[in-house]
């Protein structure tokens, strides 16, 4: 990406890390931006996914949804299975539970 011998700054990244699917990469500055864009064009598919910059406002935002699931504590993929019968159509394939509370009522 940067000659071995090269003098010049490398590009500077911020925050990196995996977060609702997505890897996020927060560019220090402009450079580090213009670096990363060129060096994802250079990047072979993999397993046939890809890689693509773009700005944080282009990314759909990830909805959390809160459900009250009366009777025994279930097992999240039981409960997802569950959800994809019942309504045809309906991709859960990126659903994750992210929390989860146990109520006496």
């Amino acid at each position: 990406m940067l000659p071995q011998n090269s003098q010049a700054a490398g590009p500077r990244f911020d925050r990196p890390g995996f977060s609702q699917g997505v890897y996020r990469i927060t560019c220090a500055d402009q450079p580090s931006l213009t670096w990363l864009r060129e060096a994802v064009t250079r990047i072979e598919a993999i397993e046939g996914h890809s890689f693509e910059v773009m700005e944080l406002s282009q990314l759909n935002r990830l909805k959390s949804v809160k459900v009250w699931i009366p009777g025994e504590k279930s097992d999240p993929k039981l409960i997802l299975s569950r959800l994809s019968e019942q309504n045809q159509g309906l991709d859960i394939s990126e659903w994750r539970l992210i929390y989860r509370q146990q109520k006496e009522e």
